[in-house]
């Protein structure tokens, strides 16, 4: 765990490739860079409390990567290619920025079974969230509008 160490920024070569647990929350962090998505063994990033503007766009490398939370920083936008890992059960993004999702952004992630995204300036859910057949937990709270999902005819 290098959580609450002040952090500014971290290099991979920090890093042990075979990591399955990764937590650098309460750290300073604004970026985290892109080599952090070739660890193959991760199961769990934790980001929360940090001031990060983006996720890397290849974080949909992480095939194996059960759980992403990032809540408590700035992101504007969820890469589109985190629909490819397919293992995610927990997408924890609260209190960021974001106004959108990608339109595809559920459509393989059928194992998600916690989805939080309350505190966004979110104002419509894409459509693919229907593909969520295996989801206990959402939180929406906050959204200052919300649109029903447009349907793709």
């Amino acid at each position: 765990m290098i959580a609450k160490k002040d952090l500014k920024f971290i290099t991979v070569n920090m890093l042990n490739m075979k990591l399955q647990i990764v937590d650098f929350s309460e750290n300073k962090l604004v970026a985290l860079p892109d080599e952090i998505c070739e660890l193959s063994q991760l199961q769990q990033l934790k980001l929360d409390r940090n001031i990060l503007q983006r996720l890397p766009d290849n974080i949909g490398l992480l095939r194996n990567l059960q759980v992403l939370s990032a809540s408590h920083n700035e992101l504007q936008q969820i890469p589109s290619s985190l629909q490819n890992c397919r293992q995610l059960t927990e997408l924890l993004v609260t209190d960021n920025r974001l106004c959108q999702l990608p339109v595809a952004l559920f459509s393989k992630l059928s194992s998600l079974e916690s989805l939080h995204l309350h505190q966004n300036r979110l104002f419509q859910l894409p459509a693919s969230i229907s593909n969520l057949n295996s989801l206990k937990s959402v939180s929406l709270e906050w959204f200052l509008y919300l649109e029903p999902a447009q349907q793709i005819s």
